[in-house]
């Protein structure tokens, strides 16, 4: 796995960024998610900044060209980031990259799922939820 740090107000615009790097279409196509991250200070209290992420996209290679499918958006009035659409390509990558059958990671998700919301809950914080996530890893092996 790998990770990179970009510079761009929105998911859009970031792939309009790379296409004006001289990055084709086909080498953008290889990226599994964008995450846009914004921060802004908090109204009424002073020098405190609030990071949330605000996008999750994935870029789809269609005969057009790259198209976005937004995963998740964050609802500004709600204050919390919703679900807009399902994955087109994580499941047979993610099924391939790890040689697991269908039925398998769906049970491995679903178990996932139970366990963010059940930690989520209780608002770890970072070093917390390292602990617990290390809890379920260890408990599996």
């Amino acid at each position: 796995a790998s990770y990179a740090s970009f510079h761009a107000l929105n998911a859009k615009e970031c792939i309009t960024r790379l296409k004006n790097f001289g990055i084709n279409e086909m080498d953008i196509s290889a990226i599994d998610l964008i995450i846009v991250q914004k921060r802004w200070s908090k109204i009424g209290k002073e020098n405190v900044l609030e990071r949330k992420i605000v996008e999750i996209a994935e870029p789809v290679l269609c005969e057009k060209g790259i198209e976005l499918n937004y995963l998740f958006e964050f609802d500004f009035e709600k204050n919390k980031l919703l679900k807009k659409n399902e994955t087109k390509r994580f499941p047979s990558k993610f099924l391939q990259s790890f040689g697991l059958k269908e039925s398998r990671t769906k049970k491995e998700l679903k178990n996932r799922a139970k366990f963010l919301q059940k930690i989520a809950a209780k608002k770890p914080t970072i070093n917390e939820f390292n602990e617990l996530a290390g809890e379920m890893n260890y408990a599996k092996n």
